[in-house]
């Protein structure tokens, strides 16, 4: 079992087939989450990308939406771990040179 920070505390996973807008090919993105930081593994089968959500990154995202850290993973867990059919997906350069 594996164990994160405090005894119990264990992340949870999830995998996603994403159709990003503008894109014909599908992407797919296995995300892991914990109480205050997330990973995501995203790759198109030739390419991959990392996203890590630091604790520091989230919490100032939260805070930008007026939310707690926990509403905020909650959130984001919602969108990034199950498909909404009325949502739109894009992904775009954060302009730190395709590194983030």
């Amino acid at each position: 079992m594996e164990v994160e920070g405090e005894v119990g505390k264990v992340p949870r996973h999830s995998c996603l087939k994403l159709h990003p807008q503008g894109q014909t090919d599908p992407i797919f993105v296995k995300a892991t989450w914990h109480d205050s930081h997330f990973d995501l593994l995203i790759t198109d089968g030739l390419r991959s990308w990392v996203c890590r959500g630091t604790e520091e990154e989230v919490r100032e995202r939260a805070a930008q939406w007026d939310q707690p850290v926990s509403d905020y993973i909650h959130l984001s867990e919602r969108y990034f771990g199950f498909q909404h059919p009325d949502s739109l997906y894009r992904f775009a350069d954060a302009g730190d040179n395709g590194h983030r």
